[in-house]
């Protein structure tokens, strides 16, 4: 055993078990993420009894500095507002209900996982036009396929079938039907 003098208490110091430095890291960095305020007290405390070195030093002030940024952030963010009390039951519509945001939830095909969500106050979402909600939802979406021809003419294949078939999709979900000369113009 050595004998080592700091902050004058004496401390002595076993052979270290790197198991039980690990263990003893962990609950310091437990307590320094619960009060960054204690860190200076207990790096000295355990850099003067030998239970540190310097990187270890090094990683208790990047926790420090982590949680000054995190409080500054905290305090960055609007506040929270409460949702409205619905107290009128009886003359609740079926209809659109302004809001201040939504949530949104992504899916990642690389993780197969949904992310945490993000509150957004845009009411838009941007969509690609071939999302399958769009093709599966109260809404109408019919596809063209247009070649360009060796004559260096474009043609689209068979406009008047994919106009009728817009208009049964219509008819099926009780919308107004696309006039064949409003399709064969946004084409």
């Amino acid at each position: 055993l050595r004998s080592r003098i700091g902050a004058g208490v004496c401390c002595a110091r076993r052979p270290s078990r790197p198991k039980l430095a690990m263990q003893r890291s962990g609950s310091l960095l437990r307590r320094l993420a619960s009060r960054p305020s204690a860190l200076p007290v207990l790096a000295h405390r355990r850099c003067s009894s030998g239970l540190t070195d310097q990187r270890e030093l090094d990683l208790l002030r990047q926790v420090s500095r982590l949680e000054t940024r995190v409080g500054e952030l905290q305090a960055q963010l609007p506040d929270r507002v409460p949702p409205a009390k619905i107290t009128n039951w009886d003359d609740l519509a079926f209809a659109i209900v302004p809001t201040n945001g939504h949530v949104r939830y992504t899916w990642s095909q690389k993780t197969e996982e949904w992310n945490g969500g993000q509150f957004i106050q845009d009411p838009y979402v941007n969509m690609h036009i071939h999302a399958g909600v769009l093709h599966y939802g109260m809404t109408l979406f019919e596809g063209c396929k247009a070649f360009r021809c060796k004559d260096g003419k474009i043609r689209v294949c068979n406009l008047p079938a994919n106009s009728l078939r817009m208009n049964t999709g219509a008819n099926r979900l009780v919308m107004p039907e696309v006039p064949k000369s409003m399709f064969l113009e946004a084409v």
